[in-house]
């Protein structure tokens, strides 16, 4: 086994992280180019834990050794959000997110996603989690011919793929160590649970990155077009965009720390807003040409109007984001920021620029 994995994962995430932001700053074309290389470090890394049989098998002996309900595995150890960080720390993680923030979301996603009942199931998901790596790095194959603005949008599904990729190999270590010498090694707030913690933070990461691909899936139609999207998207991106915003602000703020559910779901509806955002307002700029070039021609203005909305949404949603990552909710000036721009984009309706040519009467 690979024992370097989590601290190349951990890397490569970083580093993709922060060579996104710059690029959705700006939305620059040099910028999303310059993560050509940054990207393709990241799924070269994804490719060693895929090829680690070993890590799988670790994974996999981890799941099965404890006979219980998942639901129940986050009962067995109370403190997991207080130790598990540092076992993340021992085996090489650095941030961002901070340790504590990625076990947290490994938490929650094992609260409020507690499909799988027995070991077999459990076993079950981490077939599948390989299985859909495996679908990431073949869709990538040709990374070196993907246009520049379409970078920007594999990174953000990368990112999620990298979290889960850093929580499966921190747990098949921390089983394969306890196996092999006890827990004598671990801290010991770690080790009061057993080999509880193995499990607990491999399926929490997997069901974590579960949700992420399947909202990405509710917008495949739309994420998964190429280069020159057509202006007849423009209304199924507006209704997507107002769909994710209406569930965004009806989420009662001061519940949703106490709720893991709500929490993952707030988060889940700020990144399906940011990829659809990047994707129609920052990436694709020959869009906003095209829609006025129509408005010029005295064509309808609607799909200018919406288009100019999104850059700005686009930077309130990331604004919202960071601040839902580094401190669980959402401040008030930016979430009046997000209902401001939903009614917005709600109100638009057609529009004309150009008025008919008056008809002088014949003489």
């Amino acid at each position: 086994m690979d024992l370097t994995h989590v601290a190349r994962l951990s890397k490569a995430r970083r580093d993709l992280a922060e060579q996104l932001a710059k690029s959705d700053s700006r939305g620059d074309i040099e910028l999303a180019e310059s993560l050509r290389p940054t990207l393709k470090h990241a799924l070269e890394s994804l490719k060693l834990l895929y090829d680690d049989e070993d890590v799988w098998q670790a994974a996999a002996q981890a799941v099965a050794a404890v006979d219980v309900p998942t639901r129940r595995l986050i009962e067995l150890v109370a403190n997991y959000p207080e130790s598990l960080p540092a076992l993340l720390e021992l085996f090489g993680y650095l941030a961002p997110p901070p340790a504590a923030q990625l076990v947290s979301d490994a938490v929650r996603s094992l609260q409020a996603d507690p499909a799988d009942e027995d070991p077999t199931a459990a076993i079950n998901a981490i077939n599948e989690t390989r299985q859909a790596l495996g679908q990431l790095l073949e869709k990538t194959l040709n990374l070196e011919d993907a246009r520049p603005w379409l970078l920007p949008d594999i990174a953000s599904e990368t990112i999620p793929a990298l979290d889960a990729g850093v929580t499966l190999a921190t747990g098949a270590l921390t089983g394969g160590v306890m196996a092999a010498t006890g827990a004598a090694v671990l801290p010991a707030a770690v080790a009061s649970g057993g080999l509880a913690v193995a499990p607990m933070i491999i399926l929490g990461g997997i069901y974590f990155w579960r949700r992420k691909r399947h909202m990405r899936k509710r917008n495949e139609k739309l994420l998964g077009l190429q280069e020159q999207l057509p202006l007849d998207l423009v209304p199924a991106a507006r209704a997507a965009v107002v769909q994710h915003l209406d569930a965004i602000v009806s989420l009662d703020q001061p519940t949703i720390v106490e709720n893991p559910q709500d929490l993952l779901d707030l988060s889940d509806q700020l990144q399906a807003l940011i990829d659809i955002t990047r994707r129609f307002g920052v990436s694709d700029s020959h869009l906003r040409t095209a829609a006025r070039q129509e408005m010029l021609k005295g064509n309808d203005a609607f799909a200018f109007d919406v288009l100019a909305q999104l850059p700005e949404l686009f930077a309130a949603a990331l604004k919202a984001k960071g601040s839902l990552d580094a401190s669980g909710q959402i401040g008030q000036e930016t979430r009046a920021e997000l209902e401001k721009r939903r009614d917005a984009i709600k109100n638009l309706g057609p529009r004309f620029e150009k008025k008919l040519p008056r008809i002088r009467p014949t003489p």
